[in-house]
């Protein structure tokens, strides 16, 4: 506050926050789809403590809900409580006289004033702070539903890893009025290195800023404690992500694990990535296969959904285990997964046996709808396959390197016969002149020749991690132009998932799609995450400023056009040609933006944790010092 008339000004400023029966859920259906379970909330029981000292304030707490929050003024001598003030005109008319008075049935709401007076040209600064604190949650992700099992195990309670650091909102309150000061020095030191950077511009430095939002949007950190098994190291517990907790709710799904690269994470929160990569190695099949998720809703020790999307499992897991190799260098991460690695890639290789070793770039042999999905699930997809086909092929590179590393020659000549068999099969099988077609099952003659722009998932990420890729250079060329053709068909520029042959929008044919189709792959619809992989793709293969032009139009479609800063869309452009939303928030996948700055340099995933380097700024930026 600033006082600019010449005479004294006296009043009081005032924080005021909702009670616990105003933050319940106003669902009265959870889970996908709702599933009818009304939420109980037990009969509330509320108490209140007043904080003294140096920095006075309240703490609340709703005994039956165990949840609790601290609301605190930093370094005043004195400050009021009451009731919280709403949006009541006339409580807030009488602040400087009053406060409500709490009722004779508590509702947990407060509101906390500071009286001020300012001479002519002072200024004075008022910080509040608030902080809550609730350790457990229902897996059910809705508090007043129990120990209701949706699906397998759902309605357990898991303690919440800031809870073995934290013993109460008072002791958070406490740590950040002791540390705010050099907290927000340490976040403008980081942010300041972004801006300030020369290899990314401006509204890349935006973007990457915002897009950490998804960690506490979408984040939970489990301890190691029941249901959770023993195998659970205590330091690690489960850190998962949330696919999306508003739209389809379930904890690291196998898909958006893979697509968003968990960059940010094995960036600037190693020891949370590796929890996550720990307990997808202790969630493995014995055969070899994966889950698709830790669990439903926000469950985390319920792996489910094995056999689905199968094709893209083993290409998924192996992806994410190179990744955090490639950019942290650790050999005893290496020897650690392994074993694991191995026996997920040998297994991912042997579901189609009829199509002999070529069945590294096909779909497994049909056993159920599901095992005939792929990231892409709005469709069936038969035979040899381009898009899954070129990720198994990156993960035979990635397989074969960790091979080396290993000594294991015997397995490294197992994988450069799949190597092999797969390329020719690519060239045999899908190759049409100008791109791969996205299947042909030779045996049932179903065959789609429309362009299917992710086909070029498995070069990125190949070329990420600094290896040469997965298509020959003169055929990655012509993939590249018909992405310019399939771009150049569309008003905003970006290119659909599927494209007719001649460059023409796509149009359904009978027989084509699942049952749903559509959300994925309509006729002018693209999903953000795969358009930012897209652009990428192109900057390592030397096209650069076009790369750099469609990354720059999807996020100003995102961003300034829709105003989606905070919404983290999934699929657009569904309904019309313009980029508004069609499906999906919150989507973690999202996050794949933070490999720009690599591909940018054109330098794999490593680049930037290099000494003197981006990320390697910001983390010394942000240190404590």
């Amino acid at each position: 506050m600033k006082n600019k008339t010449d005479a004294a000004q006296k009043g009081a400023l005032a924080f005021s926050f909702a009670g616990f029966k105003k933050h319940q859920t106003k669902n009265r259906a959870i889970g996908f789809p709702n599933l009818a379970i009304e939420p109980v909330m037990p009969e509330p029981k509320v108490t209140r403590a007043a904080i003294t000292g140096e920095n006075p304030g309240v703490v609340v707490k709703d005994e039956a809900w165990n949840v609790s929050y601290a609301l605190t003024a930093i370094g005043e001598k004195s400050a009021r409580t009451g009731a919280e003030l709403g949006a009541d005109g006339d409580r807030w008319a009488t602040i400087e006289q009053t406060l409500p008075e709490i009722g004779a049935v508590d509702d947990g709401g407060s509101s906390l004033a500071v009286d001020f007076q300012l001479q002519p040209g002072e200024e004075r600064v008022v910080r509040y702070v608030l902080s809550w604190y609730a350790p457990e949650w229902n897996g059910n992700g809705t508090p007043g539903t129990g120990a209701a099992r949706l699906f397998a195990n759902t309605g357990a309670t898991y303690a919440h890893m800031y809870a073995a650091r934290y013993k109460d909102a008072q002791g958070v309150s406490d740590y950040l009025t002791k540390n705010h000061e050099s907290l927000l020095r340490r976040i403008l030191s980081w942010q300041e290195v972004l801006y300030s950077a020369s290899e990314v511009p401006g509204w890349l430095a935006d973007s990457l800023i915002n897009n950490l939002m998804y960690f506490p949007r979408c984040s939970a950190w489990a301890q190691a404690k029941a249901p959770i098994g023993d195998w659970c190291k205590p330091e690690d517990g489960i850190f998962a992500m949330n696919e999306n907790p508003r739209s389809c709710p379930q904890m690291s799904c196998l898909p958006c694990d893979t697509i968003s690269g968990m960059l940010p994470l094995i960036y600037f929160a190693p020891e949370a990535a590796l929890s996550t990569l720990r307990t997808w190695k202790a969630y493995q099949l014995p055969n070899g296969d994966l889950p698709f998720s830790f669990g439903v809703y926000y469950d985390m020790s319920s792996p489910q959904g094995a056999g689905y999307q199968q094709v893209m499992n083993g290409a998924n897991y192996i992806i994410l285990l190179d990744r955090c190799w490639k950019a942290t260098g650790d050999d005893a991460f290496l020897k650690e997964f392994y074993e694991s690695a191995k026996k997920a890639t040998q297994f991912s290789y042997s579901t189609r046996p009829k199509y002999g070793l070529s069945q590294i770039v096909a779909m497994p042999e049909p056993t159920s709808p599901a095992n005939q999905l792929e990231w892409f699930e709005d469709r069936h997809w038969y035979g040899y396959v381009i898009h899954p086909g070129g990720m198994r092929l990156a993960q035979a590179e990635m397989t074969r390197r960790w091979a080396e590393k290993m000594g294991d020659q015997e397995f490294i000549k197992e994988l450069d016969t799949w190597l092999e068999a797969g390329t020719k099969a690519l060239e045999e099988k899908l190759w049409n002149g100008k791109f791969y077609d996205a299947y042909n099952e030779p045996e049932t003659g179903k065959r789609e020749n429309a362009f299917f722009s992710p086909m070029t998932n498995g070069q990125y990420f190949a070329k990420s991690t600094g290896l040469p890729g997965v298509f020959p250079k003169d055929r990655m060329d012509k993939v590249l132009a018909m992405m310019r053709t399939a771009s150049e068909a569309t008003a905003t520029g970006m290119p659909p998932v599927l494209i007719n042959n001649d460059g023409t929008l796509f149009q359904e044919r009978e027989g084509n799609t699942a049952a749903g189709a559509g959300y994925l792959t309509g006729k002018w619809g693209y999903t953000n995450a795969q358009v930012r992989k897209i652009a990428m793709a192109f900057m390592y293969e030397n096209q650069h400023d076009y790369g750099l032009e469609m990354l720059k139009k999807n996020l100003a479609l995102t961003n300034l056009k829709w105003g989606y800063i905070w919404d983290g869309p999934h699929a657009s452009s569904q309904k019309a040609d313009d980029g508004a939303r069609s499906y999906g928030t919150d989507y973690y996948q999202n996050m794949v933006l933070w490999g720009a700055p690599a591909a940018l340099a054109a330098e794999d995933i490593a680049g930037p944790l290099k000494k003197g380097a981006l990320v390697d700024r910001i983390i010394q930026a942000s240190a404590e010092k």
